[in-house]
């Protein structure tokens, strides 16, 4: 099960659990751990986020269909209590997890962000693009923090493995040429078929970073990660008939030192029961708002939302 299954699931099983509530509290710290707080405000600006994909929250929703519950509540800006404190434990675990690396000095490079980011967009699939780009970059950093707190030694094999699958995505650069075109015959009509291959002729040539490239059409992206370097790609329907791409020239960040680290602290890491052995020591208080703090090592931490509705 990948994560956008378990967030999935985890999701669905929170929204079965209580009635509605507003996204607002009377206190403005909804949560602190140890004695660092933040701000009901930080709670409805994450829920914002999560919302503003429209796409994931029905999928949530339908996740959760035999509950009967939704993540939206009964009017605008509110949302279902138990979907609250879901959301509310992420962000403690987060800030326990962050407070952790602080003092060990380990925070995680910007390869190592990059790694999780990868992996986040491969777990979230069709969803990963529809969140606003300052909160990918969050969900990508608490990855990375994440995967640093309990991290095993990793076989080279299966690194090596790692890399491949991922491998469209390791790029300082990426060149692609695009040719539009207002017909499928007419896109078809710049692609020459030679032995060993295909040469795309015409169009425009650009380069990319993988922050600009993550700013395109998301079926422009899939289309340039999923390419090898010269080979084209079939006419795909565009905003103006149909376009034809063929990815030139890609910079690959080879599977060096600091990448066998992020590969290793993301897909080998013992996260959870490091992060529940975390939540055991951390003081951690939750305003009574968005329920209470509760759990054990063996059981997992979390917000236990309020037993009834209560006022914004």
């Amino acid at each position: 099960m990948n994560r956008l299954s378990r967030t999935l699931a985890a999701g669905a099983a929170a929204l079965g659990a209580v009635l509605v509530t507003a996204s607002c509290s009377a206190s403005p710290q909804a949560a602190s751990v140890n004695g660092q707080g933040f701000s009901s405000q930080a709670v409805n600006s994450e829920l914002a986020s999560l919302s503003a994909n429209g796409p994931y929250i029905r999928a949530v929703d339908q996740a959760s269909l035999q509950s009967g519950q939704r993540v939206e509540g009964p009017s605008p800006g509110t949302y279902n209590s138990a979907w609250t404190a879901h959301v509310l434990t992420g962000m403690i675990d987060s800030a326990a997890v962050a407070q952790e690396l602080s003092s060990r000095g380990r925070i995680p490079s910007r390869y190592q962000v990059m790694v999780a980011r990868t992996v986040d967009s491969a777990d979230f699939g069709p969803y990963w693009d529809r969140f606003p780009a300052p909160y990918r970059l969050t969900l990508a950093e608490r990855t990375a923090d994440l995967a640093m707190i309990g991290v095993p030694p990793v076989p080279v094999a299966q690194l090596r493995a790692a890399y491949q699958r991922f491998a469209g995505y390791f790029f300082s650069s990426v060149c692609v040429r695009e040719v539009m075109s207002g017909s499928k015959a007419a896109a078809l009509a710049h692609t020459t078929y030679v032995r060993g291959g295909a040469i795309l002729a015409g169009g425009t040539v650009t380069c990319y970073t993988p922050a600009q490239l993550e700013n395109q059409p998301n079926a422009f992206v899939g289309a340039v990660l999923a390419l090898p370097v010269g080979k084209v790609s079939a006419p795909t329907p565009a905003s103006s008939g149909y376009t034809v791409l063929a990815v030139t020239k890609r910079v690959a960040i080879p599977l060096g030192l600091t990448m066998r680290d992020a590969l290793a602290a993301v897909i080998g890491a013992n996260s959870d029961t490091a992060l529940q052995a975390l939540l055991a020591r951390d003081h951690i208080t939750v305003d009574p708002m968005y329920g209470t703090w509760r759990g054990s090592r063996q059981t997992g931490f979390a917000v236990v939302p309020p037993a009834g509705p209560a006022g914004a």
